[in-house]
């Protein structure tokens, strides 16, 4: 069954670093209640670190906004809407604003089962997903039902192919 979720019901979540709030869409937890896989947008208003996460596979991509720049481990990397950036949450990471706030979608897993994001332009067929964020509005067809997804709306977990006829959206599915 497909669980469909609007921006407006995302739960806020506090930064690892205490500098700033995530809106988390969708997660999954181990057996003792730690996150495997952990989906959020986060709003970046000013420069400073990423959070230092050992352990932990990050992927990004920026949904609104002009740009930012990260430093990761000394390299530096521009980021645009739609293109995503990985790597290790163990690594030294510093986020510079090019044109004023941002806004992120990030997937963060652990290392030993990594979730990846893929970018897709309607019209497509999705066959397996753990989740798909519309980044702009998007018509999907899902279990024979037209749904109407709005800018960071999210479905989730659901075994059926969902046909995107419109729009542009993350999905983020396992890795291997």
């Amino acid at each position: 069954m497909t669980t469909l979720r609007r921006a407006n019901e995302h739960l806020a979540m506090p930064w690892a670093n205490g500098k700033g709030v995530s809106f988390e869409i969708a997660r999954e937890n181990d057996s003792s209640g730690q996150w495997l896989w952990r989906l959020a947008i986060a709003p970046i208003t000013q420069d400073g670190p990423f959070s230092s996460l050992p352990g932990v596979h990050r992927e990004l991509t920026l949904i609104d906004g002009e740009g930012l720049v990260l430093t990761i481990d000394g390299n530096t990397v521009a980021c645009g809407r739609g293109e995503i950036v990985r790597f290790a949450g163990s690594v030294h990471t510093h986020a510079a604003l090019t044109g004023g706030p941002v806004v992120d979608l990030n997937v963060m897993s652990v290392e030993e089962e990594p979730m990846t994001m893929v970018i897709v332009v309607a019209p497509a067929q999705v066959m397996e997903y753990r989740c798909i964020v519309a980044i702009d509005e998007c018509v999907a067809l899902v279990n024979g039902e037209t749904i109407v997804l709005h800018p960071r709306d999210a479905l989730i977990d659901d075994p059926n192919p969902v046909q995107l006829r419109s729009g542009t959206a993350a999905v983020i599915r396992p890795m291997s």
